[in-house]
């Protein structure tokens, strides 16, 4: 399910007074890591570094943290985790509770994590069979997206076209995307609303399509959150 090598993307529970440098409330908390080693109950991780400054964050014992990351099987992985303290002295790895794999919650294949969102995407033609046009997505997921299209776009079922999409993470930071895609639909907009179109991801890197992923899974914690709240 999780190899050595693999990605586990950290966030830090709310209200926990986290790192030995205890950064300010506003900062960023979430962090990436790499799997190095497991042992039974336990992760050894690289040092988890802070997604948006880059930098190594020092982490106590006894920090709560919530991960995800991407099985073998393509699927999002959630768990609830903790630091159980440092694995090696030498290179500052930090060894993560393991709660086991009955205590992942399985989100959904990554191809398949469709969520609502407007995002500023550039399209340009493979060719010159249309001008290049700015517009916003309807949905995104790891394997496609449905975008607006304007008056007289030119646009055609089948058409290659290649997007730059702009990413802007919970942290702030923004993120770019370039991805080639196949036009599968086109579908006319009624009562004089723009007409739409469903893209297919044909050609991307895997870390772009990370960043896409990421930025799904962000969100629909985001809008869970928000429900909770609610809720209440």
């Amino acid at each position: 399910m999780l190899n050595i090598g693999d990605t586990i993307h950290l966030e830090l529970v709310e209200k926990t007074d986290i790192t030995k440098n205890q950064e300010t409330e506003s900062a960023p908390k979430k962090y990436r890591c790499k799997l190095i080693d497991k042992e039974e109950g336990s992760f050894i991780v690289n040092p988890p570094v802070n997604e948006e400054t880059g930098k190594t964050g020092f982490f106590m014992e006894g920090v709560q943290l919530n991960a995800w990351f991407i099985g073998t099987d393509q699927a999002v992985y959630a768990l609830s985790t903790e630091v159980k303290g440092r694995a090696s002295d030498k290179i500052r790895s930090l060894r993560l509770q393991d709660p086991g794999s009955n205590q992942y919650a399985r989100i959904q294949r990554r191809n398949y994590v469709r969520i609502d969102a407007s995002i500023d995407v550039a399209v340009y033609p493979e060719k010159k069979e249309f001008s290049p046009f700015v517009t916003s997505t309807i949905d995104i997921s790891g394997g496609g997206m449905a975008i607006l299209l304007p008056l007289n776009y030119g646009v055609k079922e089948k058409d290659k076209i290649t997007t730059w999409i702009v990413l802007q993470g919970m942290e702030g930071v923004i993120h770019y995307a370039k991805v080639s895609c196949e036009v599968i639909r086109i579908i006319e907009g009624r009562s004089g609303a723009k007409d739409r179109c469903s893209l297919k991801f044909e050609s991307i890197t895997d870390n772009d399509r990370q960043k896409i992923i990421k930025y799904c899974f962000e969100q629909q914690l985001h809008m869970g959150r928000n429900n909770k709240s609610r809720n209440r």
